[in-house]
Order: structure tokens, then C-alpha cells, then sequence
């Protein structure tokens, strides 16, 4: 659900902050989709929230949780 709604907030225009990010990043390593996380870790790059702590704690999060997975991507 929470990927749609990000999908529908990008769509209309709607830029994410450095709080939205995390919660997109979380729902991305629950559902082991990890090309839409390298999607939005590079929308979050070229929106410079690459300095947010929140931020960088969920990329690496993100990261991690599918190479525990073991999702082939590793």
C-alpha cells in the first residue's frame, strides 16, 4: 500500500522530504523490491537528501535487509 501511495504522490507532482524516503525504503526491503529501492535511493540522491541521517540509516538499512534475503541481487 505504501509503495501505491508514493507511486501516486510522484505521479501528481509531489516531491518526497527526507521523511517520507525512509518509510518507502522500508516497505521496499519488506516486499524485497529492490530495484524500486534503487529507484528511490537515486530520487532521494538527485533531491540532495543524501545528508539526512534518517536517509542514509534506511539506504544502508534497505541494503542489508535484502542481502540477509538473500534476494539474488548480491
Amino acid at each position: 500500500m505504501s509503495l501505491l501511495l508514493y507511486r501516486q504522490m510522484v505521479c501528481a507532482g509531489l516531491l518526497p522530504n527526507q521523511f517520507t524516503i525512509p518509510f518507502v525504503l522500508k516497505a521496499c526491503a519488506t516486499k524485497l523490491c529492490y530495484w524500486v529501492g534503487v529507484s528511490v535511493h537515486a530520487q532521494s540522491f538527485k533531491l540532495g537528501m543524501e545528508s539526512h541521517a534518517c536517509v542514509q540509516n534506511a539506504i544502508l538499512t534497505d541494503l542489508g535487509f535484502m542481502e540477509f534475503n538473500d534476494c539474488g541481487v548480491f
